[in-house]
């Protein structure tokens, strides 16, 4: 299904399914979603500004160059996606799943992820910096300049 630019700006979607969709510079900024299922799909270069995505579901789909600014996230599940050079920040994120997502390379600045299962997720050379959640645990502390942390398997450094 092709729905490339499709304009759902300000839209009110509830339980509508997309699957193996392309929606290539979709529109959904400032619109609220809930319980909107996504599975394999092509979301590069979705706006997202403003939107407010509940109990929502993208699985296995790809956010190259989306605007997530200013959103929020609250109990969605975000399986097997890949967010390559989006914009994440300002986010907002309550709760949800992030198992296997890969945010390499994210800018995660101050974004509270708080309540986030984040299993086996790819967090490489992410900056978590001020980065506020209840999923980063201490493995050790090699150093007072630097912490060493990991998320479920995987490894990021935060700055003191």
């Amino acid at each position: 299904m092709d729905l490339t630019r499709a304009d759902y700006s300000r839209e009110d979607l509830q339980g509508e399914s997309f699957q193996d969709a392309r929606l290539v510079g979709a529109d959904f900024s400032e619109a609220r979603l809930e319980r909107v299922v996504f599975e394999r799909c092509d979301l590069s270069g979705v706006e997202l500004t403003s939107a407010e995505l509940v109990d929502c579901a993208f699985l296995g789909c790809s956010f190259e160059g989306a605007r997530l600014f200013g959103s929020t996230l609250r109990g969605c599940k975000l399986t097997g996606s890949t967010f390559l050079r989006a914009q994440l920040r300002p986010l907002t994120v309550e709760g949800g799943d992030w198992s296997y997502v890969s945010l390499r390379g994210a800018d995660l600045r101050g974004v509270a992820l708080v309540g986030l299962r984040l299993v086996e997720a790819d967090l490489t050379d992410a900056d978590l910096t001020g980065c506020a959640s209840t999923w980063l645990r201490p493995c050790c502390w090699p150093a007072p300049a630097a912490r060493s942390w990991t998320a479920d398997g995987s490894r990021a450094t935060v700055p003191a």
